[in-house]
């Protein structure tokens, strides 16, 4: 069998377009549908990091959780544990 450091970056290697696609095509739409500053596309581009990165980080916490616990009833139950105190300290809910 493969080890785990090939299956990872096969693994990485194999997303890496819809890594870059979706967030891409996803900042598009929505920079131009909410007519966010057209004048300068340096913000553009900074609109689309943003979004790559939060994309990216978001499939590396949900490969975190999935490669932490064995049990997917437990990874779907731990999962909210996680994300809230992020939501709670980004100022979603207090300011």
């Amino acid at each position: 069998m493969y080890g785990v450091p090939s299956y990872f970056f096969a693994k990485v290697s194999s997303e890496l377009p819809m890594f870059l696609i979706l967030p891409v095509l996803m900042s598009l739409i929505c920079y131009f549908a909410l007519n966010l500053n057209l004048l300068d596309t340096k913000c553009y581009f900074v609109f689309v990091l943003t979004g790559v990165s939060l994309y990216v980080a978001g499939g590396g916490m949900g490969l975190l959780i999935g490669s932490a616990v064995s049990n997917k009833q437990v990874a779907v139950s731990l999962t909210p544990i996680v994300i809230i105190p992020f939501m709670l300290f980004a100022g979603f809910f207090v300011n």
